[in-house]
């Protein structure tokens, strides 16, 4: 299946790179990048496989999967282009800026909320609190709930990134996963656009959404 990742705005390119090298490890048929960037690269020299195209272009094209938010911005553009996103008919990952605009917008929380079709969020502690109106803290204090009110609310499956990262199954507040892979390597800049990357691969490939946020978050941690 196709992978499409829309991102990498001026100055975070890199995001959007990692993200769709790490669709195409991951077993994705093709991936394909929409850039936000005024000054987009033409060609990823170390995997010319992928694909480019602006944003604006590649937000409505064909695809198995979608995984926006991986150095979007918050910019005009990219609140347009995260509207097209969420109204598609297409799994969906939603990462990064993606999630920040959404907490920031009653609208794109509604257009969030009424998607039909599998769709993953994957935020930080941060991301979760703004998501949730609350504090970081009260994110920490509780990741089991956190995770299961993020479902809740958006109707998702929910993907709480941290130490022991949860994942709760989807909107009826199903069943929960802690993930036992990785350490504290994983606090850099990046590993979050390559799980991104790493799910939507497997979206595109035909597993469901819990399978994929699972599978996706042991495979990274390991």
């Amino acid at each position: 299946g196709t992978c499409v990742i829309i991102g990498g705005a001026d100055g975070m390119l890199g995001a959007a790179t990692l993200a769709s090298r790490s669709a195409m490890r991951c077993g994705a048929g093709k991936a394909k990048v929409g850039w936000l960037a005024s000054a987009a690269p033409a060609l990823d020299a170390n995997m010319p496989e992928i694909m480019m195209a602006s944003a604006s272009d590649i937000v409505a094209s064909d695809a198995a999967a979608m995984v926006i938010g991986c150095g979007l911005g918050v910019s005009g553009a990219a609140v347009r282009v995260l509207t097209t996103a969420l109204q598609r008919d297409v799994p969906l990952v939603v990462d990064a800026d993606a999630l920040n605009l959404i907490a920031q917008s009653a609208e794109l929380a509604t257009f969030m909320q009424r998607r039909a079709t599998r769709t993953i969020i994957t935020p930080h502690p941060a991301e979760a609190a703004r998501l949730l109106g609350c504090s970081t803290a009260d994110v920490q204090r509780d990741r089991q709930r956190a995770a299961r009110d993020l479902a809740k609310g958006y109707r998702c499956v929910a993907v709480l990134k941290g130490a022991g990262t949860v994942v709760c199954d989807g909107a009826d507040g199903g069943a929960l996963s802690i993930n036992r892979t990785g350490n504290a390597l994983l606090a850099t800049a990046g590993t979050g656009d390559v799980l991104a990357g790493m799910i939507g691969a497997l979206l595109a490939q035909g597993f469901d959404a819990p399978t994929a946020a699972r599978l996706g978050v042991c495979m990274h941690g390991a």
